[in-house]
């Protein structure tokens, strides 16, 4: 550990003013990063590009949900994890393709999009349901979906 006196410290006499400086954090970051390939550095940037990828189109979706019902939808990301959760299951379980994978994810979702549209939103909608009672029922959508994704996939 190096300790650090800034300069206007010295100049105002103040004496008491000493930072610490762990000189061993810097290093080792510059270290790994330039004993890393530029494999290791293209997988980080393509992974970050993928997860960023994700999450943007997840904030679309609640935007336009939003946008257009004016409803915060808090099963939004219960439905993304039920649709990974189809994929990992056709490709693990069912020795699918991944891309094939993913359709499958996709199909699963929009069909239980679907049926809690028929079952759910829909008899809400006809009853003008108020704002308060139609987030009350998102959340216990998001509970059931959840719940239901913990029961399947453990």
């Amino acid at each position: 550990m190096i300790l650090y006196v800034p300069h206007w410290a010295e100049e105002h006499g103040v004496l008491g003013m000493v930072i610490p400086v762990y000189s061993y954090a810097m290093p080792l970051f510059f270290t790994s990063l330039a004993t890393a390939g530029m494999t290791e550095i293209w997988q980080s940037l393509i992974d970050g590009i993928a997860v960023g990828s994700v999450l943007s189109l997840s904030a679309i979706g609640l935007t336009l949900i939003y946008g257009i019902l004016r409803l915060c939808n808090f099963a939004h990301g219960d439905y993304l994890t039920l649709g990974a959760y189809l994929t990992f299951a056709g490709n693990v379980w069912l020795n699918l393709d991944i891309w094939l994978s993913a359709v499958l994810g996709l199909a699963g979702v929009v069909v239980i999009g679907l049926i809690s549209d028929r079952l759910l939103w829909l008899p809400l909608r006809a009853k003008k349901a108020s704002n308060n009672t139609l987030m009350i029922a998102s959340i216990g959508l998001a509970y059931v979906l959840r719940n239901g994704i913990i029961l399947i996939f453990g």
